[in-house]
């Protein structure tokens, strides 16, 4: 099966993450991990690439990086190439030493990018590598709060603008910084974003649109994507299955008779038609995880979906309440994160921009 094209573009972000071969180590040392770190620097004074934040583990690596002149794909497999030759030669060992072509996702909502830069920060946590994310010497929080040596060569510019207002107010840059990126992500926003990197869906990431928009933009959205579905690859995760599914569990408590009709003489629960709808479209889970999660049978659960397509086109009570589900779900996961609304406009402004003037 031929290898989907990787999306690239001059002033594109990228969360990239590579793995070294069956679970092996790909960084035994600090000697190993600051040459990693120089290949990055060198790639950087030499205009290819901006560096906004990294996680070096010793099994894989995190990084967020900006490419500058579109050519992702050749600068990562360039610093990688080197890297391996330079391990493989200290320890007179041959041999691929990461699993494959690095793994990217573009990065293209403001809201996704926050939560980015936090679970980046917080991998080393979740490894048990450090306790705080500040103190990792491996990572780039340290050097962006100000916390430890600045690097020259890690681009500030996305966290400066975040914290612009706290500066200004005469909030030590560690406690800003502390303040806005530090706060623990909860499990299922680290899955959210393990699901993004790991997929092979390639869409318009419309999460800063939707989030703590109107019921009508929703909905809108809702009907578009039961058009456009062609019940092969899910869509690219926007909410949390845990927020759907408890939103749909207390509303079915709260409204257990609510039903829709599914034909001429059937009619269906509201709750079991919306739950595999909202998994499927605003979670961006397969038909097989959904018929785990909901447990009901793979057949069931293409009926339901099925079903949701036409009800959502036919009945305007059922597609008001889907989509008010999904504003929910999409609320509960992303709106109470601590992200001030002007620095998120400001942060959409500079990732649109430099789309804009790239393309």
């Amino acid at each position: 099966m031929p290898r989907r094209p990787r999306i690239d573009r001059p002033g594109l972000l990228h969360h990239i993450i590579n793995r070294a071969l069956a679970r092996r180590t790909a960084f035994e040392s600090q000697r190993d991990i600051r040459m990693f770190l120089s290949l990055l620097a060198r790639a950087v004074r030499e205009g290819r690439i901006e560096v906004h934040a990294y996680s070096i583990l010793s099994t894989h690596f995190h990084l967020l990086v900006r490419s500058l002149d579109g050519r992702i794909s050749e600068t990562m497999q360039h610093i990688e190439n080197t890297y391996v030759r330079w391990f493989n030669r200290t320890r007179r060992r041959d041999g691929p030493l990461f699993r494959g072509r690095f793994r990217s996702f573009p990065v293209e909502s403001a809201r996704y990018l926050h939560v980015l830069f936090r679970y980046i920060d917080q991998n080393p946590i979740g490894a048990r590598l450090a306790s705080n994310a500040l103190a990792y010497p491996h990572g780039s929080a340290g050097s962006q709060s100000g916390f430890s040596r600045r690097r020259p060569w890690l681009c500030r510019a996305l966290v400066d603008l975040t914290l612009a207002a706290a500066l200004r107010s005469g909030v030590d840059r560690v406690d800003a910084y502390q303040q806005e990126f530090g706060p623990k992500l909860v499990p299922a926003l680290r899955r959210f974003v393990d699901r993004r990197i790991t997929g092979t869906v390639r869409e318009p990431d419309v999460l800063d649109d939707l989030v703590g928009t109107t019921p009508p933009i929703v909905r809108a959205w809702m009907e578009r994507k039961a058009r456009l579905a062609d019940g092969t690859r899910p869509g690219l995760p926007m909410a949390t299955p845990e927020s759907v599914v408890a939103l749909v569990d207390t509303h079915r408590r709260r409204s257990p008779g609510a039903r829709i009709a599914v034909g001429r003489r059937t009619d269906r629960s509201v709750w079991d038609v919306a739950v595999v709808a909202l998994l499927r479209d605003a979670a961006g889970e397969t038909f097989e995880s959904i018929a785990r999660r909901a447990t009901m049978t793979l057949t069931d659960v293409w009926r339901r979906y099925a079903e949701h397509r036409n009800a959502i086109r036919v009945d305007s009570g059922y597609a008001d309440v889907v989509a008010d589900l999904a504003r929910c779900a999409l609320e509960q996961d992303h709106a109470t994160l601590p992200i001030d609304a002007r620095v998120r406009a400001g942060l959409a402004d500079e990732l649109s921009s430099r789309r804009d003037t790239s393309s």
